[in-house]
């Protein structure tokens, strides 16, 4: 995966900024947004050394523990845009690698030198237990607590973070970790004296820390790398052996069964339950007079028979369209998952909604080829609630652009590697943003973006671009209209670190200011408003400023320089 590249000023605020601990979930997100390899390369860097040492106390044989290790982070950046994650991803990596390496070590037939667990569920009771008897149980045990225990005790107890860092990775207070950590440590402690393993408070806490401290150092960069390629479908190197993505694509596809399999199982039930009833029926009729008549099947189950669609549970599923049977409220649609692309018929129940950029549309507007994102029914998978559909979006760099027109000039690459110029009209109420920030036609010019059909493919109804070479963005903390100054608020991340920084800044005379993508004056800018600030060439003075109106939360001032 590429590096995003730095604007100039974003160079210059990561030098000024002081190291800070960034929760997994924002790395994560950072991965995804802006391909930050660094920043999975951090994830991977916290938890590898823990990842190991689990893998290595069920296995028992170092090569098998790293591919196995390695597999999980493989893992992890191919579900890092399907999971919601918590703060710390520890726990998430703990159980996947548990999981994994008991799959590899029933698979390949070897066992761990220590007993396993079940040869020791009773041990004699009341007495301390020793190491070798700790670690056979340990490992499930803390996967076994609840995760908001089992975070803390990954973070603080077996990877020796301090509670003033896990507190920052989590977002919450010293003291409130402390306190996590004391409960989880005493909780972890009754359910293995439950097990017959007694241990003291303090002794405990050797066990974890060297529970994680009990794997030798691996090049966890070139892991991360390795994850990164595998996460975007490129071959993996980094000196990992073949084993590692098979096991990787093993436990992904483990993953899907198992989210996918019960709807498959209900479905099963329901039919066998339909099919079994009818059968009890005619049997009894053969054998006995006939008994008066027996209530519809439908009668035997209330529950079904009043479920609301609305209430009941329901899954994401995203496709694409292949054919579109509006007589019959289908879309057939390919559904891409680890075993490749599979055809499926999708039904609209009676009160589907359907979408197209945010606006309502009829399930005949659909069209072969379309991108749909749909709500369907959990239990049987294949009924759609909801489905927002849009047009595959492309990449192209913008030439030129006319906001009297409301146009703009595309270069597009066509045959031979050869590159070409077409003018497309831009709706009228189309949403055009740069860097997020609303923009007008016009801003677009020079700029590389992701244009969005509209329905008839005629026009753009959305263009999302990036933003200049000196461009940043953050929040309004001032403006002074009579000096011609603004102050705005930026977050500077990289690397192990972040920080807010506070700049004050001339704005020059003939400075664009838009709000909402209009013309506006410096003096309508208001505390808290996100914006988008360009700098002219000397990096100094504000060239423009684009605003949004609705802001965020606003920044904390303790943080501002």
């Amino acid at each position: 995966m590429t590096e995003p590249v730095l604007t100039p000023i974003a160079k210059h605020l990561r030098r000024l900024a002081t190291p800070a601990a960034e929760p997994d979930s924002a790395l994560l997100r950072r991965f995804l947004a802006e391909h930050d390899q660094a920043a999975f390369a951090e994830v991977v860097a916290r938890h590898g050394p823990m990842v190991l040492a689990a893998c290595r106390r069920i296995l028992g044989h170092h090569q098998d523990a790293e591919d196995a290790a390695q597999a999980t982070f493989l893992v992890l950046a191919k579900k890092a845009g399907a999971v919601t994650w918590q703060p710390s991803v520890a726990g998430w990596l703990h159980a996947v690698a548990f999981r994994l390496a008991q799959k590899v070590r029933s698979r390949r037939g070897r066992r761990r030198t220590a007993d396993g667990v079940s040869d020791m569920s009773a041990p004699p009771a009341n007495t301390e237990a020793d190491w070798d008897r700790v670690q056979a149980v340990i490992d499930e045990e803390i996967r076994r607590l609840p995760a908001e225990y089992s975070a803390v005790v990954l973070l603080c107890g077996v990877e020796g973070v301090s509670t003033a860092t896990a507190a920052e990775r989590l977002n919450l207070s010293d003291g409130a970790v402390r306190g996590r950590l004391y409960r989880g440590r005493e909780l972890l402690r009754e359910r293995l004296a439950a097990r017959g393993v007694t241990v003291s408070s303090a002794a405990l806490v050797t066990f974890l820390a060297q529970t994680g401290s009990a794997a030798p150092a691996v090049a966890w960069d070139a892991v991360a790398a390795a994850a990164a390629a595998y996460a975007v479908g490129q071959p993996v190197a980094g000196g990992l052996s073949a084993a590692v993505p098979e096991l990787a694509r093993r436990t992904l596809t483990a993953m899907f069964l198992t989210r996918t399999a019960p709807m498959a199982l209900v479905a099963f039930l329901a039919l066998a339950a339909t099919t079994g009833a009818v059968l009890v029926s005619r049997q009894t009729a053969d054998a006995a007079p006939q008994p008066p008549k027996a209530a519809p099947v439908a009668n035997l189950q209330p529950d079904e028979k009043k479920a609301d669609p609305q209430k009941e549970e329901l899954e994401e599923v995203e496709a694409t369209v292949k054919k579109v049977e509006a007589d019959k409220g289908v879309l057939v649609c390919e559904v891409r998952d680890d075993q490749g692309m599979n055809e499926f018929r999708f039904t609209a129940t009676s009160d589907a909604k359907f979408h197209f950029h945010e606006r309502p549309i009829a399930l005949a507007d659909a069209k072969p080829g379309m991108h749909a994102k749909m709500k369907v029914l959990r239990k049987t998978g294949l009924d759609i609630q909801e489905a927002r559909l849009n047009w595959p979006r492309f990449r192209a760099e913008v030439k030129a652009a006319d906001a009297a027109k409301s146009s703009i000039s595309v270069e597009i690459e066509g045959q031979d590697d050869q590159k070409f110029t077409m003018p497309f009209d831009v709706s009228k109420d189309a949403n055009l943003l740069i860097d997020g920030i609303p923009a007008g036609v016009d801003d677009l010019a020079g700029a590389k973006a992701e244009l969005h059909w509209s329905l008839d493919k005629k026009s753009f109804v959305g263009v999302t671009a990036d933003g200049g070479a000196n461009d940043f963005g953050g929040w309004v903390k001032a403006v002074d209209a009579a000096g011609n100054t603004i102050t705005v608020t930026t977050e500077v991340e990289s690397d192990r670190v972040s920080r807010k920084v506070s700049l004050n800044l001339p704005v020059a005379n003939d400075a664009r200011i838009r709000l909402l993508g209009k013309e506006a004056k410096l003096s309508v800018l208001k505390e808290g408003m996100p914006v988008r600030v360009k700098l002219a060439a000397d990096l100094r003075t504000v060239a423009g400023v684009w605003a949004d109106a609705v802001p965020p939360a606003k920044p904390k001032d303790k943080d501002d320089d």
